[in-house]
């Protein structure tokens, strides 16, 4: 991976979503079940929707991560260190007249 952390999360959203699309080729070439009916009789969620709810959620989380997100004004465009006279400070400036 590479130093730069936006670009880690990008390249690990690739690998999220890549992975979430394998995922449900894989359950969709399997017809698609949305139940597993156990040997018991019990009738259960199929181990395939898990799998790929699990990777979608695991790529939109990543999703959130990779996004870049206004943080706001850098510090610069606040404190700087010529702003010149406030208009209080030019208004005292001004000598009085007459």
């Amino acid at each position: 991976m590479s130093s730069d952390y936006s670009q880690d999360a990008v390249e690990a959203y690739e690998r999220a979503a890549a992975l979430a699309e394998y995922a449900r080729r894989t359950w969709e070439e399997a017809g698609s079940p949305l139940t597993l009916t156990r040997p018991s009789g019990v009738i259960r969620p199929h181990p395939l929707v898990a799998i790929v709810l699990d990777c979608e959620a695991a790529a939109a989380r990543r999703l959130e991560r990779a996004r870049v997100k206004h943080r706001g004004p850098s510090p610069t465009a606040v404190v700087q260190a010529h702003l010149g006279e406030s208009p209080a400070q030019k208004l005292r400036a001004v000598p009085p007249s007459g």
